[in-house]
């Protein structure tokens, strides 16, 4: 959205979410509210996309799991969203590179399901008025990785450079614990082709087996699996400062450990 739109007195939101009673929810609790008014709902990403096109929305707030991240056609239409409506996630994504994904896809906020009313509709008037929404840790954690130089060797990091996008799919679902069946099926391809890409994966980053794959996988944050640990001996307080004015704050969850699968 341009910053030259004119938002209305009366933010309106529509909900683009799997769960019918979020939608009832959100209605409820914000029938009364001055500020906010929930104007409809829509059942995927394609409806909400051609929705925003034709009719006056201020913020589309939509289920993070509704989005293929994978999928360039629904990319797309997350950015077509974002040019006409403030998009909102709801729901928590699990990792840094999760995050700064949505933000550079178009988010303008990420909120908790777990969040209280007060603070749904606290993120959604901030958002409305231009600025960005982020839970308190998340926007620490993501200012920290800004300033912060890579981890790992350089040799490693070269050799990450070289991965198709392709061969990072894979390298997620075996973070999962995906067997080469799984995998196969979860990216719609044959269990040779999965094996020809770990052939390729392990050539690439010169390891043996999926231990250490796992190992390197986590080590650069490869996998939204697992969440990076806060960098070490970085003012949290001078960089939040660089944006109190525009970022809203809450708790996150902290993501499962993954299990090893051959």
């Amino acid at each position: 959205m341009s910053n030259d739109v004119r938002i209305s007195e009366r933010v309106t939101i529509v909900v683009c979410d799997p769960c019918p009673l979020i939608f009832a929810g959100l209605q409820k609790n914000f029938d009364d509210d001055p500020r906010i008014r929930i104007v409809g709902e829509t059942p995927n990403i394609r409806t909400l996309c051609q929705k925003v096109a034709v009719e006056h929305i201020d913020i589309a707030l939509v289920d993070w799991t509704m989005i293929a991240w994978y999928d360039d056609d629904c990319i797309k239409m997350v950015r077509e969203i974002s040019s006409h409506a403030f998009l909102v996630l709801l729901g928590m994504a699990e990792t840094t590179r999760d995050r700064k994904r949505a933000l550079e896809f178009g988010s303008r906020g990420i909120i908790s399901k777990s969040s209280s009313v007060y603070q749904i509709r606290k993120a959604l008037c901030r958002v409305a008025k231009g600025g960005i929404w982020l839970e308190r840790s998340a926007a620490e954690t993501m200012l920290d990785h800004v300033f912060s130089p890579p981890s790992g060797p350089q040799h490693e990091l070269r050799r990450i450079e070289l991965l198709t996008r392709r061969e990072r799919q894979v390298i997620e679902l075996v973070c999962r614990s995906l067997r080469n069946k799984e995998i196969a099926s979860a990216l719609f391809i044959s269990e040779s082709t999965v094996w020809h890409h770990l052939t390729s994966i392990f050539g690439k980053l010169q390891i043996t087996d999926r231990v250490s794959l796992v190992t390197l996988a986590f080590r650069h944050n490869l996998s939204s699996f697992f969440a990076p640990a806060p960098a070490a001996g970085t003012n949290r307080p001078a960089l939040l400062a660089i944006h109190q004015r525009d970022i809203g704050w809450e708790e996150p969850i902290p993501a499962p450990a993954a299990e090893l699968s051959a």
